[in-house]
């Protein structure tokens, strides 16, 4: 962070802005060499040798191919987690995000912004704009996979915004429109 004197304070909002974001873009990258350096080979995290385990391996190698939104269905603990990941790690977004998202765990306040994202923008004196933005799952996955965990748990209305992006694939930040 350099700001030659004297400076603005647009400049150094400005400035501040592109050290955010360089720090994110650290963090993204350590985080993607953590994952990467405990990568789990997607055709060998399925265990199990029987007919049934190599069907399941041999169907989610074509599923990945696809690219298409997927619906894992199946009782608690039975690997719906791992053959998510296993698909990820099959498909041509290997090298993108996987977002993993507990709905249960998102409160009906937090939802949208935990989700979608959000941005604040406050008008101060004399003519400037403080901007606050959080960045959602679904932001944060961008071109990788997205994993909702316990989908059932949402209320209706979350589950209607949630099928409004899958179906349009437009994915707003609260305030963005305001």
């Amino acid at each position: 962070l350099f700001l030659i004197k004297p400076f603005s304070v647009a400049e150094l909002i400005a400035s501040l802005g592109r050290a955010s974001q360089k720090r994110e873009l650290v963090i993204e990258n350590r985080n993607l060499r953590k994952l990467n350096a405990g990568h789990i080979n997607a055709k060998t995290a399925l265990v199990g040798e029987s007919m049934v385990m190599d069907s399941l391996r041999q169907t989610l190698s074509q599923v990945a191919e696809a690219d298409v939104d997927l619906l894992i269905t199946g009782e608690s603990g039975t690997g719906k987690k791992t053959a998510a990941r296993s698909l990820h790690g099959l498909s041509h977004r290997k090298t993108k995000p996987f977002v993993q998202i507990s709905c249960a765990s998102l409160s009906e306040e937090n939802f949208h912004a935990e989700v979608f994202g959000s941005v604040s923008i406050e008008k101060a004196p004399p003519q400037h704009y403080n901007s606050k933005r959080v960045v959602g799952h679904l932001e944060r996955a961008h071109r990788g996979t997205i994993l909702f965990d316990d989908v059932g748990s949402l209320s209706l209305q979350q589950q209607a915004a949630l099928l409004r992006f899958i179906e349009t694939r437009e994915c707003w930040p609260r305030g963005a429109n305001e």
